[in-house]
């Protein structure tokens, strides 16, 4: 929004407003913010003018929210978090002290097999702090940037993403049903040729498949999956094969219900990369995790 447009607007607003939308009541918001009852209902009057809707609404003796209401409680929550990230930050950022909420970009693969171990660092070194783990966005994945404070992913997913140092490698396993999985141990890399395979898919890029193309292996995969995780899964009591980073693989083996096969060709890499907006860089909190992240995935 224009600077322009937010001088005409009453900021002082957005407090009353999210505690009247989340405690459903004006004596109640009064209580949550420590101001009267008449400065919320006040407060109120000004709200109902500015979005020309109730807001809050009788519902027997209780009050309720209107649709409308019900829609902006999550946005207005979200600014508030993102209100107080912003007026809370310092420059001699205080790990033991901070109460920052950060947000990681990453495949299920690193929650999986690092993701335990991130947040007992975390947990350890800043107990106030809190972490939201979301999903890769779709291409062009360097927008995403703008929205987290690190990303995490498979290297070579996004060609816009400047190259760095790879911070977790893996080897490529294959995982198959056990009634398959002996014949599957003796296979060459001819055999692996045109066999069916399950694999993970983020927005039509498939891991691994351009890297083994590079050495001569054309895996046919009939099966796609949004998740490493799943791939295990997909394949138990089927013929096919699974193409997941050994780690995974031996992680999620028993639960599948799968054996995890020795790939026959020359170790190829699963590398991970991690990327922060420069922007963000500049935030001493945002360098501290991203410097934990670092050292948990090169652990």
């Amino acid at each position: 929004m224009a600077a322009f447009d937010l001088r005409r607007l009453d900021l002082n607003l957005v407090v009353p407003l999210h505690a009247i939308l989340v405690e459903r009541g004006v004596s109640q918001a009064a209580r949550r913010v420590g101001l009267t009852q008449p400065a919320v209902s006040k407060s109120l009057q000004k709200l109902r003018q500015h979005f020309g809707d109730d807001l809050l609404v009788r519902s027997g003796r209780t009050s309720a929210l209107t649709p409308f209401a019900a829609t902006l409680l999550p946005e207005v929550e979200e600014l508030v978090r993102r209100l107080g990230d912003v007026l809370t930050q310092r420059n001699d950022f205080d790990p033991a002290q901070t109460r920052r909420h950060f947000t990681l970009g990453a495949s299920d693969y690193f929650v999986v097999t690092r993701g335990r171990d991130l947040v007992s660092a975390l947990r350890a070194a800043a107990p106030l702090a809190s972490l939201e783990v979301v999903e890769l966005a779709g291409p062009p994945v360097h927008d995403q940037l703008a929205s987290v404070d690190a990303l995490l992913l498979p290297a070579g997913q996004d060609d816009h993403l400047p190259p760095t140092e790879h911070l977790l490698t893996d080897r490529w396993a294959l995982v198959a049903d056990p009634a398959a999985a002996e014949e599957a141990r003796g296979w060459s890399v001819d055999e692996l040729t045109g066999h069916g395979f399950v694999a993970t898919s983020f927005h039509g890029f498939v891991p691994g498949q351009r890297l083994l193309a590079q050495l001569g292996v054309r895996i046919d995969v009939r099966v796609t999956a949004p998740t490493f995780s799943a791939v295990p899964f997909l394949v138990a009591g089927t013929d096919l094969l699974g193409l997941v980073g050994e780690r995974l693989a031996h992680r999620l083996a028993g639960a599948a219900g799968v054996t995890v096969v020795d790939a026959p060709w020359s170790v190829p890499l699963l590398p991970y990369q991690l990327h922060c907006d420069p922007v963000r860089r500049n935030d001493p909190g945002v360098r501290w995790f991203l410097e934990l992240v670092e050292d948990v995935a090169r652990a």
